[in-house]
């Protein structure tokens, strides 16, 4: 079923790096990689420091930073917690599109 959702859901453009590492070596050091676009079911990603004829299959961790500016901030009762509203830099007029249509697919981050 994945696989047929996975073309009726639209994909985000970004241009975000991130780091990856295959989780069968997480021996190895963390690598450079963009993410390339975003949806719901999954994302497409450029790797780098690839080596010729390297396995690149299986699980796989990807880890990105997100940044901005805190814009709403509210303290918990005990105040060893407090929910934040970050705010990214201006989203462009298509990335507030595919925001909206979210809702419609009922997507879970």
């Amino acid at each position: 079923m994945a696989e047929n959702l996975r073309r009726a859901v639209p994909r985000q453009p970004t241009d975000w790096f991130g780091f990856y590492r295959f989780d069968q070596l997480e021996s190895e050091p963390w690598r450079c990689c963009r993410v390339i676009d975003i949806s719901p079911l999954g994302v497409g990603l450029e790797l780098f420091a690839v080596a010729s004829g390297e396995e690149l299959f299986g699980p796989v961790t990807i880890s990105i930073e997100l940044r901005g500016t805190t814009r709403n901030v509210v303290r918990g009762n005990t105040r060893d917690s407090a929910r934040v509203g970050v705010e990214f830099a201006a989203p462009t007029e298509a990335a507030k599109k595919y925001i909206r249509t979210l809702s419609g697919v009922k997507s879970s981050w």
